[in-house]
């Protein structure tokens, strides 16, 4: 699920399928059949122009599908990985793509090529996010990753290599999502908390074949934020505003300026999966294995709209969409 840069537009993946929603009134805007099974993860390029859908077939393939994010019509059908693609994001002109083939992939999205494949992941990639500003650009950036293996790691994206690991979590990293500090991310886990690491610069390192001379630190920790799992995070352009979802059927809203939780909404009946805030920070969309969509406002604390499951997709991917 991802909001269009503009905050106009939300994209709903679900199986097979990708919705687009307009914001303000509600409406359905698109419904497009575009994979052969569940769309697991979107990710809107820095224009708006172009929407990345990660699926695949378990066990099989994983592929990332570049959508015209107006038409839904399939620009490019990127296949880096042989399992299920659960994690996509834009970084400059690449696609990162974390799958559960336990591989991280960096693709060229103009010629499809696969120019990176990052293996240090002992078990499913589950996680992969950029710094928005990094979003737009090829160099000097760092991303990270978060998986089965109970490790979030930090990378920087030119050498593409690891230079943090972090092992605090206790369980299976599920969600994680970069802060707009430069180097802070907010990291959930199955063992219910949510945290807040960071990245720092020691130096410049002498010689070009030392170990990378950052560091890192633990930030703020909310245990318990969701017991039994946080499976969901999202951050606001704000950088105090984050969201939260797991396995307790909650939606709740952090201001780490604070150090606090300040909303909690309690509507879905199923775990949430997936969240997105509003490039104005107003916004929060959660996802739930319920099926519904919903839309909190969060300077009014309140539901502002319910999105029902779609029905059923047809057998086979149809038009616009099929890749050509």
């Amino acid at each position: 699920m991802a909001f269009s840069p503009n905050g106009a537009r939300l994209a709903v993946g679900t199986y097979r399928r990708v919705l687009v929603y307009d914001v303000a009134s509600g409406n359905k805007l698109s419904d497009w059949v575009v994979s052969s099974d569940a769309i697991r993860s979107l990710a809107f390029s820095p224009d708006g122009a172009v929407l990345a859908a990660g699926t695949g077939v378990p066990g099989l393939s994983g592929v990332v599908l570049l959508l015209n994010a107006s038409t839904g019509q399939v620009i490019k059908s990127l296949k880096p990985h042989y399992d299920t693609v659960e994690s996509v994001a834009f970084l400059g002109a690449q696609i990162l793509s974390a799958a559960n083939d336990e591989k991280v992939c960096v693709t060229d999205a103009m010629t499809g090529q696969t120019i990176g494949t990052l293996s240090e992941h002992v078990g499913r990639c589950l996680a992969v996010t950029v710094p928005a500003r990094a979003s737009q650009q090829d160099g000097g950036a760092l991303f990270a990753t978060g998986g089965a293996d109970k490790m979030f790691k930090v990378w920087d994206a030119d050498k593409r290599r690891v230079v943090v690991n972090f092992d605090q979590c206790g369980s299976v990293v599920w969600c994680v999502a970069a802060l707009p500090q430069p180097g802070r991310f907010l990291v959930g886990s199955g063992d219910g908390a949510l945290r807040v690491f960071g990245v720092r610069s020691d130096g410049k390192a002498r010689d070009p074949k030392e170990p990378d001379p950052r560091t890192g630190f633990v930030g703020q920790t909310f245990g318990g934020a969701h017991p039994d799992g946080v499976y969901a995070v999202a951050v606001a352009p704000n950088g105090q505003t984050v969201a939260s979802g797991g396995a307790d059927k909650k939606v709740k809203v952090w201001n780490l300026g604070r150090n606090r939780m300040e909303k909690e909404f309690t509507e879905a009946t199923a775990d949430i999966w997936s969240l997105a805030i509003s490039p104005n920070s107003q916004l929060v969309a959660a996802a739930s294995l319920d099926g519904y969509v919903r839309l909190y406002d969060v300077t009014q604390n309140k539901l502002v709209r319910e999105f029902p499951p779609p029905p059923t997709a047809p057998a086979t991917p149809g038009t616009p969409g099929t890749p050509q």
